[in-house]
């Protein structure tokens, strides 16, 4: 709804977080080969990417701090994949709330709605390509998701 914002009033914080301008909030992540971004009018959001290449490397020492309902996951379904998408739900989840990621990785992600500080905050993936993951994380309903592609070089001045 506001026609006069463009990428130029997007900033970082001190801690390299992104800024949205006034009224809106919203996430920007991503991995070597695909950047994504969220958009909301009010409330709380957040957003992962990551790629089932990486997982290989850390399900081993992060899945031990997962729930125990995810760790049955991981072991019932493709393991990498299943890290991949409970990774990028946690993530997504950490920007949404402000809460650091030692205090969600023990919060299951495996609903799409969980409590966490008293305050319900809902959940969707998708898969972007063969390899790509996307979370997104937010408190406010409803929120109608809509997924767009563009190429980079629209984007570029």
């Amino acid at each position: 709804g506001a026609q006069d914002i463009s990428l130029r009033d997007l900033g970082r914080r001190d801690d390299n977080s992104p800024t949205v301008p006034h009224p809106f909030c919203g996430s920007i992540s991503h991995t070597a080969e695909m950047v994504v971004a969220v958009a909301a009018p009010s409330g709380s959001i957040g957003i992962d990417i990551e790629s089932d290449k990486l997982a290989p490397l850390h399900s081993n020492r992060i899945c031990t701090f997962f729930s125990d309902n995810e760790q049955l996951q991981l072991k019932d379904q493709n393991e990498f994949m299943m890290f991949t998408y409970l990774w990028t739900r946690k993530e997504a989840l950490v920007k949404a709330t402000g809460r650091s990621l030692d205090e969600v990785l023990r919060q299951s992600v495996l609903r799409d709605r969980v409590f966490l500080d008293g305050r319900l905050w809902h959940l969707r993936s998708r898969c972007l390509s063969l390899a790509h993951h996307c979370a997104i994380a937010w408190d406010r309903r409803p929120l109608q998701l809509h997924f767009r592609m563009l190429n980079f070089s629209t984007l570029a001045p």
